[in-house]
C-alpha cells in the first residue's frame, strides 16, 4: 500500500511489523522518510519494534508489562498470596499503562488509599520491581507513585548492567536517604530475611 492510499484512510496494524514494514523499510529511520512525516496516518501498531529499533529498548520492557498484567488479570496473582514476584526492569512499561490498566482507579484519589483486597493496584502493589536499566528518575518516581517505594529492589541486569552504575543513578533519582536506604537492602531482606545478618 502507498503512502499516498494511506493518508486518506486510518490504517490499523496488528501484527508483528506490519505498520513499520508499510509506512517506512526498516532500513530508514522516521527521520529518512519525509513523505510520511509529511503526511497525518495513524498507525495503532500492536506487537513488535521496527527493524531499526533494538528489542531491547520497547520489547524486553513491554514483555515485563506483558507478563504483570497476565499474572493479574488470569487470576495467577490471586491464586498465589505467598508467592513474592519480583519484576524486572522497574515493572518495564507498566506505569506508563497504569490508566489502560487500572482505569478509573489510577486517579489520584484512589492511589492514595489502599486498594481493595485483589484488584489489579493491590495485586501490583504486592509485587516487587528491581532496578535493572529503569534507573532515571522518570522510571523511579512514576514506580513510587504507583507502588510505593518499599516495594522496589535493587537489581543490575548482570551482566548487562553492573552493581556500581546502578547505585550511583540510584543517587539522582529523587529518591531520599531512607528510601535508596530500602532500595538498596531493607526492601529485599524482607523478603529474603536470612539474609539479614
Amino acid at each position: 500500500m502507498a503512502i499516498g492510499q494511506l493518508e486518506r484512510r486510518q490504517f490499523i496494524a496488528g501484527l508483528a511489523g506490519l505498520g513499520a514494514s508499510i509506512l517506512l523499510p526498516s532500513s530508514k529511520s522516521p527521520a529518512q522518510a519525509p513523505a510520511a512525516n509529511a503526511r497525518r496516518i495513524d498507525v495503532h501498531h500492536h506487537f513488535g519494534s521496527p527493524a531499526y529499533v533494538p528489542e531491547t529498548t520497547i520489547e524486553y520492557n513491554t514483555d515485563v508489562s506483558r507478563t504483570i498484567v497476565s499474572l493479574i488479570v488470569s487470576g495467577a496473582a490471586a491464586r498465589t498470596p505467598d508467592t513474592r514476584y519480583i519484576l524486572s526492569h522497574g515493572g518495564g512499561t507498566i506505569t506508563a499503562l497504569t490508566g489502560r490498566f487500572l482505569g478509573a482507579d489510577a486517579s489520584a484519589d484512589n492511589l492514595a488509599r489502599t486498594p481493595p483486597p485483589n484488584s489489579r493496584l493491590y495485586q501490583l502493589r504486592r509485587f516487587y520491581y528491581d532496578t535493572a536499566a529503569s534507573t532515571n528518575p522518570v522510571n523511579i518516581q512514576s514506580l513510587k507513585m504507583l507502588v510505593g517505594v518499599s516495594q522496589i529492589v535493587f537489581g543490575t541486569d548482570h551482566p548487562f548492567g553492573n552493581s556500581a552504575n546502578i547505585a550511583a543513578a540510584l543517587q539522582k533519582v529523587g529518591l531520599t536517604t531512607d528510601e535508596l536506604r530500602g532500595v538498596d537492602r531493607e526492601n529485599a531482606l524482607r523478603i529474603l530475611p536470612k539474609y539479614r545478618s
